[in-house]
This record gives C-alpha cells, structure tokens and sequence, in this order.
C-alpha cells in the first residue's frame, strides 16, 4: 500500500527495505509494520489542523486507541515500552 503524503510530508510509506532505511535516516519516525489481513491502523490528526476533534489533547504525542469507533484506551507521550505494550493489547 502506497499512502500519499500529506500536506506537511510526515505521513509516509516504505515500499523495499533500501526504501525504508532511506526514511529512517532522513526523519524522526514511528513504524507502523502490519500485514494486509490485520485491522490494526495508525491515524495522524494534526492539531492545528483538526482543531475540533483534537480540542480535548492537552499533550503531545496522545494516543488513542478505538474499537469500533469508541475510545477504549489511552496513552499520553511517547514512552516506548509503554506504548509497545499498548499497541500489543490492542492488536
């Protein structure tokens, strides 16, 4: 699946392994590894750019994550093993 940038160019797709070391040494970057069989997605929703449905996040990095539409956890920063293991709960 090859995603289309968005208009601020953080929102990207690796599309070989040379492509994907390529990104890395060029940004600061959360991977989203998934297979075409599972549900699991990452949105990104810019702040400044969603100011209604973001009106509420006090703290950046937040996630949150949904089942069938409705909030069911979530995360405030960025910690890596915490947030691993929360990924890994929902998945």
């Amino acid at each position: 699946m090859n995603l289309p940038l968005n208009h601020h160019g953080n929102l990207k797709s690796a599309l070989s392994d040379q492509n994907l070391s390529d990104v890395l040494l060029d940004v600061r970057s959360v991977i989203n590894s998934g297979a075409s069989w599972c549900r699991l997605s990452f949105i990104y929703a810019d702040v400044d750019e969603c100011p209604e449905i973001t009106k509420h996040i006090r703290y950046t990095p937040t996630f949150h994550f949904l089942c069938d539409g409705e909030r069911v956890d979530e995360r405030l920063g960025a910690g890596e093993e915490r947030l691993h293991d929360r990924i890994w709960l929902h998945s």
